[in-house]
């Protein structure tokens, strides 16, 4: 649940599914949302809760001849 209200707040939970994260890139997106988009900083312990969640959930995902994880906020 709070993975979920954290991430719907800005945009639909579809988009945090499709990514495949490791935690560190789980956590530099967070912070990325945080520094350039006015999202709130979580407070360090639902922020554990929700970068384990995602880290377990949604994995980095294996090479399909992709150019390997982009971040889906960067304009391209």
């Amino acid at each position: 649940d709070d993975t979920f209200y954290a991430c719907t707040a800005c945009h639909g939970f579809k988009l945090v599914a499709q990514q495949g994260m490791n935690r560190r890139q789980w956590e530099e997106s967070l912070q990325w949302m945080t520094d350039k988009h006015g999202m709130p900083p979580l407070p360090d312990k639902e922020q554990k809760i929700v970068l384990d969640y995602l880290a377990a959930t949604f994995p980095p995902r294996a090479p399909s001849g992709s150019p390997g994880w982009q971040n889906p906020f960067l304009p391209r």
